[in-house]
């Protein structure tokens, strides 16, 4: 994980500090889905594997990993993933 001090804050960067992406947004958002876990979300261990697969600031890769996650959590995911033609394999 990649922290940074107050010398190196980016105007950008929404958090006080970086907790896995140099990306401003996409480390905003993994921040969310660790908050998700209480909701029936994901679990703190499951976001930063899904994060493991994620190459940072690319957002088609965010979604694939995040796809790729609701194919394997959700009964008939995969069908449902074909027919709207929104996953990739």
């Amino acid at each position: 994980m990649a922290q940074s001090t107050a010398t190196d804050k980016r105007p950008d960067q929404r958090l006080g500090q970086t907790y896995r992406f140099a990306d401003p947004d996409m480390d905003l958002f993994f921040v969310a889905a660790l908050g998700w876990g209480p909701a029936g979300g994901l679990d703190i261990g499951q976001a930063f594997y899904i994060a493991s697969q994620i190459t940072d600031g690319d957002a088609d890769s965010w979604v694939r990993a995040f796809s790729l996650r609701r194919r394997h959590e959700r009964p008939g995911g995969q069908l449902e993933c074909a027919r709207a033609k929104a996953c990739r394999r």
